[in-house]
């Protein structure tokens, strides 16, 4: 039999069992929010993979037209496209030879 001191104490405080118990839910809540962030870590790599997937094809399309720009090539594809029969392949490649 208890004394009413202890058997007051004993209510007014949890068991073990019961710290057991909400620690088990915090717990699983802890890993629902762990779970949460990582799929927000996940979408944001995910978008700055794309970006840098897109920069890169910028930069090689403008790479590209900055070549067709260039006044060596600009004259030989309008002698191509004019149909001059003394273009080479290596002109394609080189520019005029000089």
């Amino acid at each position: 039999m208890m004394s009413p001191l202890v058997s007051e104490i004993y209510d007014r405080f949890m068991t073990v069992s019961n710290i057991a118990s909400v620690a088990g839910a915090v717990s699983a809540v802890a890993f629902i929010v762990s779970l949460l962030l990582l799929n927000l870590q996940v979408h944001a790599a995910d978008k700055n993979q794309r970006g840098l997937i897109q920069q890169g094809r910028a930069g090689r399309t403008a790479d590209i037209a900055m070549r067709l720009m260039a006044s060596d090539f600009a004259i030989i594809v309008w002698r191509c496209k004019n149909g001059d029969p003394s273009i080479t392949g290596p002109m394609l490649y080189a520019g005029p030879v000089k």
